[in-house]
């Protein structure tokens, strides 16, 4: 049977570049609700990327299609290069046979998701404009939280008393599921750095936090560690570049609530503890550092 092929309309910057690199073999690992996550170098270098529809948000490891492909089940074998991500049938030893298809990658916009620092005027309106954000995120917190979003609070209440940076480490991993909520927390408190770091504070900080960081990534599974080590880079999934943006409007409105409320959509849980974590950096007292 012929070959389904796709073309790619968007990659986020860090999975371009692992494309780029060179040939890598792997597999479908899993499904999720508007795609699929693949399975690279497994035995070597385990490094997950997702295949995904416009209905879910481009984040640094993702690839963005039209629409997914049909036939491609749980374990089907995947190889990947700068130009193509190609799927082989699974044998019959390993279940039905599939069709095989392609995703065609070369052409597809790459997007960095990077985060522009504030401007001395714009780090004034976000240390405002929180207070809104705080008010939706206390809206939709779920009446029943996660068992450690105590534990994750009391770090950051004391990371913003303290400016302990190791008390950030011990997030790493805290939390259930692939993305921990101490992770989620973690790639927010770095987002919010990352548009602070025109403060030289907040910029000591931020050099440091991801040097504590480097040394951390066993931690934690990898695909919530690939996020994380973006988010030391300056990456970020794009509904938290598009709210850290609209913190710093003069007249946020509209604007900032429609960002908020994407990133709260992240995930079951992993929204509010992005947002949780930007706030938390916006609103720590930097004149005072």
């Amino acid at each position: 049977m012929a070959t389904k092929a796709l073309n790619a309309t968007r990659i986020g910057g860090h999975a371009c570049s692992y494309l780029a690199a060179g040939m890598r073999e792997g597999r479908v690992a899993s499904p999720f609700r508007h795609g699929l996550s693949l399975l690279f170098e497994e035995e070597s270098a385990p490094t997950y990327i997702s295949v995904q529809t416009p209905a879910a948000p481009l984040h640094p490891w993702a690839i963005e299609v039209p629409a997914m492909p049909p036939g491609i089940a749980v374990g089907a074998p995947a190889y990947a290069d700068s130009e193509q991500i190609h799927f082989l049938p699974l044998t019959m030893d390993h279940g039905p046979r599939t069709t095989d298809a392609a995703i065609h990658t070369l052409r597809a916009a790459c997007h960095e998701l990077r985060i522009t620092p504030y401007t001395t005027r714009e780090i004034q309106r976000a240390a405002s404009n929180r207070a809104a954000c705080h008010r939706l995120l206390d809206e939709r917190r779920p009446q029943s939280v996660e068992a450690f979003e105590g534990e994750v609070r009391a770090v950051v209440a004391q990371w913003q008393t303290t400016g302990d940076l190791l008390l950030l480490a011990s997030l790493v991993g805290l939390g259930s599921g692939s993305t921990p909520s101490g992770d989620d927390v973690l790639v927010g408190i770095l987002a919010g750095l990352t548009a602070l770091s025109a403060l030289s504070a907040a910029k000591r900080q931020l050099d440091a936090l991801r040097q504590v960081l480097a040394g951390v990534s066993l931690r934690t599974h990898p695909a919530s560690w690939q996020m994380l080590a973006a988010a030391a880079d300056g990456s970020f999934p794009e509904p938290l570049v598009d709210l850290v943006s609209a913190l710093g409007d003069a007249e946020p409105g509209e604007r900032l609530l429609a960002a908020a409320t994407c990133v709260l959509a992240l995930g079951a849980t992993s929204g509010q503890s992005l947002l949780a974590g930007v706030l938390a950096s916006v609103g720590r007292s930097w004149q005072f550092c």
